[in-house]
């Protein structure tokens, strides 16, 4: 993320490494399994529509987002 104006991140606690790869298509035989194609922002009007759509996002986005966002 070196130089970047603006980035994002996501920190994985306790990550397992594997013993030996799996390869895609063993994904893929195992179920509905897409790798990620794009991602998007979401604006706090975004956020609002989720949370009141699945009350317990509500709960769950304070809980990852308290030390981001003010109370």
């Amino acid at each position: 993320m070196s130089g970047a104006t603006q980035a994002s991140g996501i920190t994985l606690k306790e990550p397992v490494t594997l013993d030996e790869p799996v390869p895609l298509a063993a994904l893929q035989a195992a179920g509905m399994f897409h790798p990620p194609q794009s991602y998007r922002y979401l604006k706090a009007d975004d956020l609002h529509q989720v949370t009141a759509a699945v009350p317990i996002a509500d709960a769950a986005l304070r809980k990852v987002l308290s030390d981001l966002v003010p109370a």
